[in-house]
């Protein structure tokens, strides 16, 4: 009875690693975008930019620096919150912003439905989108998207890393970082992407189990306040 209790026990904490999963996109440089999903949801993402990674936990973007000499953690409502108050007001409300959006706004997205195709062995629906690119409003983008459940953490994760760069481009592209961030939650509601255009295609998807580690923040998160100075030190003065 021991011995089937103990294999029971082994069991599920095999089937709970076993759930873990790893998904990489490539991007138009070359370079991927890999995403670790633990069982219990949290995601560790893992970008082109050496020593910059993130961490989703409990819906919660942290973005973490390790090419310094100390881990640096923070959280992205901390970064446009304090890029609200150096800069100006508007990048503390991107995010409400872009969910508070009119849902017809003078150039809104056009989505026009293409078939199905497959890309990484998961089929999608293809779209043909206009608007996502603001350079030429009047390209459309081949975009694919699934809702298979299997990818849907995924892509869960892959909006909030793409709102991030968003963010943090935002003192360089200025108000159009609200409605960027407004057009891509606009595109996922079609799905989990596993392609857009030329920017980024899904590659892979492998399920095994991940060293719980780095599913743990390498440090504690800088407070916002202790960012806002930091961030008025380097800040040119007005």
């Amino acid at each position: 009875m021991i011995r089937a209790a103990a294999f029971a026990v082994a069991m599920l904490f095999s089937s709970t690693a076993l759930a873990d999963q790893t998904v990489v996109y490539k991007g138009q440089d070359g370079k991927n975008l890999t995403l670790e999903i633990a069982d219990s949801g949290i995601v560790h993402i893992t970008g082109p930019v050496p020593g910059q990674t993130g961490l989703v936990q409990d819906g919660e973007l942290f973005l973490i620096d390790t090419a310094q000499e100390k881990p640096r953690v923070t959280r992205l409502t901390d970064v446009a919150a304090v890029f609200g108050e150096v800069i100006g007001p508007m990048f503390g409300a991107l995010f409400d912003a872009a969910a508070k959006a009119d849902p017809k706004p003078a150039q809104p997205l056009v989505i026009e439905a293409a078939g199905t195709t497959t890309v990484a062995g998961f089929t999608g629906d293809a779209y043909r989108i206009k608007g996502i690119d603001k350079m030429n409003p009047e390209t459309a983008i081949e975009w694919v998207a699934t809702r298979d459940p299997a990818l849907a953490p995924a892509g869960k994760a892959m909006l909030q890393f793409m709102e991030a760069t968003m963010v943090m481009a935002a003192p360089m592209i200025g108000e159009v970082a609200a409605s960027m961030i407004g057009d891509m939650r606009q595109a996922f509601t079609l799905g989990t992407p596993l392609k857009a255009g030329t920017r980024f295609e899904l590659a892979s998807v492998k399920d095994g189990a991940i060293d719980p580690a780095r599913f743990q923040l390498p440090a504690a998160p800088m407070s916002r306040a202790d960012l806002l100075k930091e961030v008025k030190a380097g800040a040119p003065a007005k």
